[in-house]
Formats: C-alpha cells, sequence, structure tokens
C-alpha cells in the first residue's frame, strides 16, 4: 500500500511539472520550476496586525518567500535572502511570510537577522491561510517569483543559493 502511495505521489509531481511548468537543476537542493500563473489575489497580515493585499505590489517584482523558525533550512537561508534584497535594492520587494504560530518567535527571529533592507516586507501567516490555503505550500522554505504584471513566473521549492548570480541575474532582469 506504502509502495502504491509512493508511486502515486511521484506520478503527481512529475504530471504537475509537465503541465505547470520545467523544473530546473538547483545544486544547492531547491527544485526551481518554472511557472506561468496568473498571481492568486490574496491578502496578509503584518506583525502590527495590519492587512495587506498583493495588488498594492502591483508594477514590482515580488519574491515572495514562505518560511517558519522551526524550519532549519528556512533560518539557514535567510540571511543570504536578506542580504539579496538589500543588493538588489528597490525594483524588487521581498514579501517574507512566516507560518509561525507564534509571532514573538519570528519577530525576534527577524530582528537577530541584524539585516534590514527596505525593500523587504514582513507578514505572518500562523494559520496557514495564504501559504497552504492559497498556494498550497508543502515544503519549506519556498518561493515564488511573481513579475510585474502579477504574473508567477518561478518557484524554488526548498533552500536557495540568493547568492548565487545566476538567481541574482534572473531577478535583475525582470
Amino acid at each position: 500500500m506504502l509502495r502504491k502511495l509512493t508511486i502515486i505521489i511521484i506520478l503527481l509531481l512529475i504530471n504537475f511539472s509537465v503541465f505547470y511548468g520545467t523544473i530546473l537543476k538547483n545544486r544547492e537542493g531547491a527544485i526551481a520550476e518554472e511557472i506561468s500563473q496568473p498571481t492568486p489575489d490574496f491578502s496578509w497580515q503584518d506583525f502590527d496586525g495590519k492587512t495587506h493585499n498583493i495588488k498594492e505590489l502591483s508594477g514590482q517584482v515580488v519574491v515572495l518567500h514562505f518560511w517558519a523558525t522551526w524550519c532549519s533550512p528556512c533560518r539557514a537561508e535567510f540571511p543570504a535572502l536578506l542580504n539579496a534584497a538589500k543588493s538588489l535594492g528597490k525594483p524588487i520587494t521581498f514579501l517574507t511570510i512566516s507560518t509561525d504560530v507564534d509571532a514573538e518567535k519570528a519577530r525576534k527571529f527577524i530582528a537577530n537577522t541584524q539585516i534590514n533592507p527596505d525593500n523587504v516586507l514582513y507578514g505572518f501567516d500562523p494559520n496557514k491561510d495564504v501559504a497552504l490555503g492559497i498556494f498550497q505550500t508543502a515544503a519549506f522554505p519556498e518561493t515564488i517569483i511573481i513579475d510585474k504584471n502579477q504574473k508567477m513566473v518561478r518557484k524554488f521549492v526548498g533552500k536557495t543559493n540568493w547568492n548565487k548570480p545566476e538567481t541574482l541575474n534572473y531577478l535583475k532582469g525582470l
């Protein structure tokens, strides 16, 4: 039974990648997948409880990043993600959404990174309504690149090397 379930899951993943995009190899362990879909309309809360909507970021390239403090690859990747945001600057907005249940843990983690670029927004999704409900994020960290036209163009599942020139150049090219 377990073997059949494993085979079904593998076939579904292959089907998904063929239907929705091309899976790219990434030596850092992340799976990078080209996609071409409209971004779902969604809202998130910041750590002050204020609600924002993705349409507010229309006309900007958005790096939508789901993470959690309990996720060791997320913790390891986060400083590099913030450094990439700092080096790329304002043309790109990094929307990092924590899926932690405890907002204080996430706030403390962010404060301890000691990197706070102007182009990074911090969201909080304790019920995983956005991560799981809308984007069906199955593994953390997961990052979705949204172009200026609010179209999802690439997805990274797993820890990504944000200092890699190819990744930075890809984002600059959008």
